[in-house]
């Protein structure tokens, strides 16, 4: 017997900041420090040289949606509160929102649980 596929509204989802990335604001944009840990990335930083943490630099829109994940709001209510402060300027929204929130969860700055009801 085949096992029934369930269907999760993505929007649904709530996003939780990773508590291990540290951030700090330059110019009113987020800075992420994410440090590069690990055994590998320990030979690599002696070998190569590689560096023991990088910085990204959100943009506008993205640190806004950054500031407004606190682990209670589902990508929906952000979503709302984007369209509130933009207007039409973030269209299409919930498709560029949870791309968004889909790269920030995949490089582990996020992370994602379902909303309970």
């Amino acid at each position: 017997m085949k096992r029934a596929k369930q269907n999760k509204n993505f929007l649904e989802y709530i996003p939780k900041r990773n508590e291990e990335i540290e951030f700090y604001e330059k110019d009113d944009l987020i800075v992420l420090k994410k440090e590069h840990k690990g055994l590998f990335n320990k030979i690599a930083q002696k070998m190569f040289f590689a560096p023991s943490s990088t910085n990204l630099t959100l943009e506008s829109y993205g640190s806004d949606v950054y500031r407004m994940i606190d682990g209670k709001k589902s990508i929906l209510e952000i979503g709302q509160e984007l369209k509130e402060k933009y207007g039409d300027e973030v269209e299409p929204l919930y498709e560029r929102l949870s791309q968004y929130i889909n790269i920030l969860y995949s490089n582990g700055i996020v992370e994602l649980k379902e909303k309970l009801d």
